[in-house]
């Protein structure tokens, strides 16, 4: 529209100056009044959706040619490792020990986060912090073990040299040590030590020895057994939808068949529910929310093993229809995620140091859909017409004749507001009805075109108006075939021709 509006004034000004001007002679007249009527072709142009689509990646065209809207996110929220399985600092253990005693053996619970019952666990990294306490005037050495582990293949053994007369710490790098935590009585999180006195250094028997240990600075590599009972948070993500094609849409648009696919991908055998939190946020700032049932992934059966779960959003589980009708520039993605939401099964929940769940989004939107009184609104900002304040006076009419074939199974209506440049009011407005629907088949597809021939008349005020104008507001009121009730696609053969002219009739004084 815009690129009509300034050729038409363009094409009529320079026949209206250039064209007659060749033709006056003023020699013997101090003043001349020309009166003429102009009828030029102006445009001729065709827009067929088949050249659209293929400049847009975010079109997809069906084997029959109908056209599908689609957006993919590979990672919209993601999780690993630490997510499920963290081993804080465990506490300092105290045992007291004496020259002469025998080894002593001390079985704990190893301290877990949220819940977490571990049976197996192998760690890339962490140390063994000890301190001793030594009361005798000789040194002495300990080894002490913890059985229930191993380090490349046997017992994890370390041994502990200390000075006499006075305390003594240190620490001992423990990593890829793997635990059996089995061995107590729940048949998790137990550990078990065993410190000997090695060499006593000469101390006389019942010299007493305290000797505090704890683990300390866990990195996991691998861990089973039961994950715990609990909620996480999904991380905030705001997505573009990048469905510009609707961006200028403020209401009525009725899409039938949207879906909505979320991708689960992980290899962490853990059973999750999905509370997603889905709000559309369109481009004037309303939000809609997407409210869906939760989702359940139930992971992988066995280590080193992938599962994938596809789960459609679709109008029969959401209301995504009412969702995407409020045409989303952005969603907020948000949420919980459940951990073993059924609680304790008895089967072992595992992940790796490598493991990871992704979830991923499709959004495709067939254009098929239902358009009752939808408002398209574009501003033209800036303008500039060319024509200076004694010059306006010389055009009477402008007519601006369309001959329009249309392919779209859609009627449109045209308003047009002038805004002054000055006041920065609305001056004017013209309307017109613009399109005239194509008829379709019982499926929706276009069968046959229609011809319209809209004049747009722009009278002396109008013209002046539109001259003193420097923006213009459009609105386009579509409806789609039937006046909104009759179901419509959209094809890649669907097109429109236009033809204009331009009519001028202008009055000169020289």
């Amino acid at each position: 529209m815009k690129i009509l509006i300034y050729l038409s004034l363009g094409v009529f000004l320079s026949v209206a100056f250039n064209g007659c001007m060749d033709k006056v002679n003023l020699d013997n007249a101090s003043q001349f009044n020309y009166h003429g009527e102009w009828a030029i072709p102006l445009v001729q142009a065709s827009l067929n959706l088949s050249d659209i689509v293929a400049n847009d990646s975010n079109f997809i065209v069906d084997p029959d040619n109908g056209i599908r809207i689609v957006y993919h996110e590979d990672s919209i929220a993601g999780f690993v490792l630490s997510d499920f399985v963290e081993i804080p600092n465990q506490d300092p253990e105290l045992l007291t020990l004496m020259a002469g005693s025998p080894p002593m053996i001390q079985n704990i619970d190893m301290e877990s986060l949220g819940g977490v019952e571990l049976k197996y666990l192998t760690i890339s990294k962490g140390k063994l912090v000890w301190e001793v306490d030594n009361s005798s005037n000789f040194p002495v050495s300990f080894e002490v073990a913890i059985t229930n582990a191993s380090l490349n293949g046997d017992t994890a053994k370390f041994l502990i040299l200390n000075n006499p007369s006075g305390i003594n710490t240190g620490e001992v790098d423990i990593s890829g040590l793997h635990f059996d935590l089995t061995t107590g009585a729940f048949g998790f999180n137990n550990l078990t030590y065993r410190i000997i006195i090695t060499d006593d250094g000469g101390a006389p028997i019942g010299s007493q020895y305290d000797v505090r240990i704890n683990l300390e600075d866990f990195e996991v590599q691998e861990a089973v057994g039961f994950f715990g009972e609990r909620a996480i948070p999904v991380p905030s993500t705001i997505l573009e939808t990048k469905i510009g094609s609707f961006e200028n849409i403020l209401s009525g648009l009725r899409i039938e068949n949207p879906i909505i696919e979320l991708i689960i991908d992980g290899n962490i055998g853990l059973p999750l529910s999905f509370i997603p939190d889905f709000d559309g946020v369109n481009k004037n700032g309303v939000v809609t929310p997407l409210i869906l049932p939760d989702i359940i992934y139930d992971g992988p059966i066995s280590q080193g093993s992938w599962k994938k779960s596809n789960y459609l959003i679709n109008k029969d589980n959401s209301n995504i229809v009412d969702f995407i009708a409020s045409i989303p520039k952005d969603i907020a993605f948000a949420g919980e995620v459940k951990i073993n939401p059924n609680g304790d099964l008895g089967v072992d929940n595992f992940v790796t140091k490598e493991g990871q769940i992704k979830v991923g989004m499709n959004i495709e939107i067939p254009l098929e859909f239902r358009v009752k009184n939808l408002i398209l609104e574009q501003w033209l900002y800036d303008i500039d017409w060319g024509v200076e304040d004694n010059e306006k006076d010389i055009i009477e009419k402008l007519y601006l004749h369309f001959k329009v074939t249309n392919g779209f199974p859609f009627d449109a209506n045209l308003n047009m507001v002038f805004y002054d440049k000055i006041t920065g009011l609305p001056t004017d407005s013209i309307d017109v009805d613009f399109l005239t629907s194509a008829v379709v088949d019982n499926a929706g597809k276009v069968i046959e075109a229609s011809v319209s021939r809209p004049v747009i008349e722009f009278e002396n005020d109008n013209i002046q108006n539109l001259l003193r104008s420097n923006k213009i507001r459009l609105f386009i009121m579509l409806n789609s075939y039937n006046g909104g009730q009759d179901l419509v696609k959209l094809y890649t053969t669907d097109f429109i021709d236009v033809a204009i002219g331009v009519q001028t009739k202008v009055n000169v004084n020289l």
